[in-house]
């Protein structure tokens, strides 16, 4: 009697179902697991071209990828073992209406897996043919990783989307790239990785300014590309401390020396002198020429200024 109650009230467990949705999965998975593993071997060559290039604080970014991909790689064998076990298994499942012990860990960490894994479909069916099975409570608690909830750490943090810590960067380097010696090109530590992530902006920075500069130089009437700069750098505010003017001073004059190698460099040494004359007659006359880190002041204003100084 039981049997055919839970019969009409769809609480069978529908084993017909249960293998069609798991065989589909293991094929996607092998599929995938191809894709993954192109790309984690792509990301593995980057890391180690990028170390003979001695771009290290790149090289130590891009292997955040390796590491995203090989941990997606590892997820999806331990799902497969899950799946051939559970299809081992399968008269466990029909038979035990109550989880059963053995089968814990790998009904609740299939649940966990199907909440976090978006590339496998027929894991979100399997997820629900084991919720009406053994019940929502279940699988609530295996979403939630609630205490006791039967799932895998390590599973958990296989699928985990949080970004690697610098210890798991530098352990991956020394497996990606084993002839390098990883700890005495990244010693100091985080300090020093972000000090040379800081030197790269600060080129690109100046890189830009420098390029403003020269159209600035060549046609004065032309301000846009100081404009563009300038409305860039407006986003970008400095909090006011007692080392602000200094840094001012020594960014400016950073830029007026990339700005003179490079028009020296392409043979126009007379822009330079004229634009420095420029610049120290208009200090001289009061007049506000537009300087790097400050809003430009448009040409109508500048000869209204000129206009009323005379």
């Amino acid at each position: 009697m039981g049997k055919k109650l839970d019969a009409l009230l769809g609480r069978n467990f529908k084993s017909t179902k249960f293998k069609n949705y798991v065989n589909l999965a293991i094929s996607r998975i092998a599929f995938l697991e191809k894709q993954h593993r192109v790309r984690c071997q792509q990301a593995r060559s980057d890391v180690l071209q990028l170390l003979n290039l001695g771009h290290n604080d790149r090289a130590l970014f891009r292997v955040e990828h390796v590491i995203r991909e090989q941990n997606i790689l590892d997820g999806y064998v331990m799902m497969e073992n899950y799946f051939n076990l559970l299809m081992e298994r399968i008269v466990v499942l029909q038979n035990n209406k109550k989880c059963p012990d053995e089968l814990k860990e790998a009904i609740t960490s299939l649940i966990f897996a199907a909440s976090r894994c978006g590339e496998l479909p027929e894991l979100e069916k399997i997820r629900g043919l084991l919720a009406s099975r053994y019940g929502k409570e279940l699988e609530t608690r295996a979403v939630e990783l609630r205490n006791n909830c039967g799932v895998n750490p390590k599973i958990v943090k296989k699928l985990s989307t949080r970004r690697p810590n610098l210890d798991c960067k530098l352990k991956m380097l020394k497996e990606v790239a084993p002839m390098h010696n990883i700890s005495n090109l990244f010693e100091g530590g985080s300090s020093r990785i972000s000090h040379n992530k800081m030197d790269v902006q600060n080129e690109a920075e100046a890189a830009e300014a420098a390029r403003a500069a020269v159209q600035l130089a060549i046609n004065p009437d032309q301000l846009n590309a100081t404009e563009i700069l300038s409305t860039k750098q407006e986003g970008e505010q400095i909090s006011d401390n007692k080392n602000s003017s200094h840094q001012k001073g020594s960014e400016e004059r950073y830029k007026m020396t990339e700005l003179e190698k490079l028009l020296q460099s392409s043979g126009k040494s007379n822009i330079v002198n004229a634009y420095k004359y420029n610049n120290d007659s208009a200090e001289k006359s009061g007049v506000n020429r537009p300087n790097f880190g400050r809003k430009p002041v448009s040409v109508r204003t500048r000869r209204a200024f000129r206009m009323r100084s005379m």
